[in-house]
């Protein structure tokens, strides 16, 4: 977990060992996935005073890749913040 600026950002394993990437922000809880990332191998390591995101993922080769992101809600009900970089 990290905290900046009060934003959170953290990691969670569900029960299938599969890994999510979420923040905190203004209220809001997001989900975070890399869409060039194999589904759940996103992972958020921290946030700057920018609110970027920074982390890795795995593609679907098992390449691990990192990320600095600076992410833009996108309106709806799953609020995901997509990778722009």
């Amino acid at each position: 977990m990290a905290i900046n600026l009060g934003e959170i950002v953290w990691n969670s394993t569900d029960a299938m060992g599969t890994m999510h990437g979420f923040v905190y922000s203004s209220g809001v809880f997001y989900a975070v996935a890399d869409p060039g990332g194999a589904p759940g191998s996103t992972v958020i390591n921290g946030v700057n005073d920018l609110g970027q995101l920074v982390g890795f993922y795995a593609d679907a080769n098992d390449n691990v890749i990192g990320f600095v992101a600076t992410p833009t809600p996108e309106p709806g009900p799953s609020h995901s913040w997509p990778r722009e970089c």
